[in-house]
């Protein structure tokens, strides 16, 4: 992937779904009330924290650094389809993007050191900057 400019190479979230289809993600997740995701493919529906996130990229606005979309990769419990699900943050978040983004397990993420493994390094020009801690984790 090319840089294009700005804070995130000018990547934007077609650049990144299309890197992790390229990667066998071709299934999709949505979020529902809850804190859930339900799998595109099967309709399988589970708590987001029941999910191992598998790479998560950050898309920033390009006129304005605070609209921001994760996009992340992952598998489901049901059928086992890789796919992506994308989801708004920030103050204009939907509540439900910002409830799946709350309870996903953080613990079952690959830890940042191994994303920094070269044998999984990618072309995305956004490394995997990590979660935030949310208001439920203290």
């Amino acid at each position: 992937m090319e840089s294009k400019g700005g804070v995130t190479g000018g990547a934007t979230i077609t650049d990144f779904l299309s890197l992790f289809e390229d990667r066998g993600y071709k299934g999709s997740f949505m979020t529902k009330p809850g804190g859930v995701l339900q799998c595109g493919t099967c309709g399988a529906k589970h708590p987001a924290d029941a999910y191992q996130v598998h790479r998560v990229r950050r898309v920033e606005g390009a006129s304005d650094p605070s609209d921001m979309t994760i996009v992340a990769a992952l598998e489901c419990l049901g059928c086992h389809t890789r796919g992506t699900f994308t989801a708004s943050v920030g103050a204009m978040s939907p509540p439900d993007d910002a409830e799946v983004l709350r309870t996903i397990d953080h613990a079952l993420r690959p830890s940042r050191e191994a994303m920094l493994d070269e044998s999984l390094q990618d072309e995305s020009l956004v490394a995997d900057s990590g979660w935030l801690a949310g208001p439920r984790e203290g």
